[in-house]
């Protein structure tokens, strides 16, 4: 279904078998990034500063041993985007935790400082919301490719 290699780990970055469902990440192999998967405090949507903060919680307790926890890039929430589902806009047994809704990318519109671009995963679809809007939040680390 994918145009990328996708991992299930569990929560300590150990692989798992396809069909696991119990899994802490999805490691995007080919583009080199781990996307969370029912990480703790990420299941409501909520405002880019609330975004932030809960981001931060997640570092400053070293979630799955890691500090560097971010908001996707919109290429990299873009990969999580599959046309397979009738009303969620990705794989589910990857990400079972997903909405058919809006998620942040840490990336401001350029054309206005109080705009971020979200990925709606209930059509597949980029737009604009203002910081104070809501939207679900899915964090990221990088990784090296091909790892």
């Amino acid at each position: 279904m994918s145009r990328f290699t996708l991992i299930k780990l569990d929560a300590k970055c150990q692989p798992l078998p396809a069909d696991a469902a119990d899994h802490a990440l999805v490691r995007n192999v080919t583009l080199g990034f781990d996307a969370t998967v029912r990480a703790p405090g990420f299941d409501k949507a909520m405002t880019d500063a609330q975004a932030d903060k809960a981001i931060a919680k997640l570092n400053a307790d070293l979630y799955l041993g890691f500090g560097d926890w971010r908001r996707p890039e919109p290429w990299e929430q873009l990969t999580q985007v599959v046309f397979v589902n009738e009303d969620v806009m990705a794989d589910l047994s990857f990400y079972p935790d997903m909405k058919a809704d809006w998620y942040w990318t840490r990336q401001e519109t350029p054309w206005s400082s109080v705009g971020v671009f979200c990925v709606d995963f209930g059509y597949g679809g980029v737009n604009d919301l203002y910081r104070s809007g809501e939207a679900f939040v899915r964090p990221v680390r990088s990784v090296s490719p091909g790892q």
